[in-house]
């Protein structure tokens, strides 16, 4: 698996790139976060942390949108794991909300981070 470097981008664009590898590490904290609120059985804050979450997951969606190198299976992986998380969203089940978080997007961001790094 080779890494992605600003080339990459369909814009060639070097400040998305330096964007990624300083916003990526923060959103995988940030959805490990909201994954132990989740577990821990505090909804209320977990659901108001997730919510706003959202908007970094459409940033990381938009991001391997524009990487030439991307394959499509990895946008649609990401795809899959919103699905699901809508899916339990709707149902109101924040226990899976935060095992899909913290078994799946959480590493899947990883992943994309270290392609950037490396």
């Amino acid at each position: 698996m080779a890494g992605y470097t600003p080339d990459d981008l369909l814009l060639n664009d070097d400040e998305l790139y330096k964007s990624a590898v300083d916003y990526l590490p923060k959103l995988s904290k940030g959805l490990m976060a909201i994954a132990e609120l989740m577990h821990s059985g505090n909804d209320a804050d977990g659901a108001y942390f997730f919510i706003n979450a959202t908007e970094g997951l459409r940033w990381l969606d938009g991001f391997l949108r524009n990487i030439t190198s991307s394959d499509y299976k990895q946008t649609e992986e990401l795809g899959g794991y919103l699905s699901s998380l809508l899916d339990a969203w709707e149902n109101g089940d924040y226990v899976m909300i935060g095992d899909l978080l913290e078994y799946e997007l959480v590493p899947f961001v990883e992943q994309v981070n270290t392609r950037i790094l490396s």
